[in-house]
């Protein structure tokens, strides 16, 4: 985990924004109506969120921050597996993000599969955001 954190693949931030209540997410000010949510006309708060896990400094807590960021790309393999017949491209993409071969084998939907350690690549949105028109 240390050497993880040490290449910078881990690190604590903020992310600082409007918050809507109701859509229960950051807006950006281009989805803002008058300064309000364009679905519930709510002026979004400000708000700043953080990841409390990476947060606690504890040889507890760094332990579950690398089994929860390990269960969360084991989850991504195997949901790219299982949308491979309705989204190939998405799937695609995804696993070439998460350095993957081929999905189609019998044995791609066993847990446990990815490697530790595995190094992650940064992608673009795969669907997009639709503007409100």
């Amino acid at each position: 985990m240390e050497r993880v954190r040490k290449a910078g693949d881990i690190y604590k931030g903020v992310y600082e924004g409007l918050y809507c209540v109701g859509c229960e997410q950051f807006l950006r000010d281009g989805e803002l109506v008058d300064g309000r949510c364009a679905e519930h006309g709510v002026a979004p708060e400000p708000a700043k969120e953080e990841w409390r896990l990476a947060k606690e400094a504890s040889p507890e807590a760094k332990d579950r921050l690398a089994t929860v960021l390990y269960h969360l790309v084991e989850a991504l393999r195997v949901t790219t597996t299982l949308l491979g017949p309705f989204v190939p491209h998405a799937a695609n993409v995804i696993a070439e993000q998460l350095g993957l071969r081929s999905q189609t084998n019998s044995g791609a939907l066993a847990w446990g599969k990815t490697v530790p350690g595995t190094r992650i690549r940064r992608g673009s949105p795969l669907f997009p955001r639709r503007r409100a028109t």
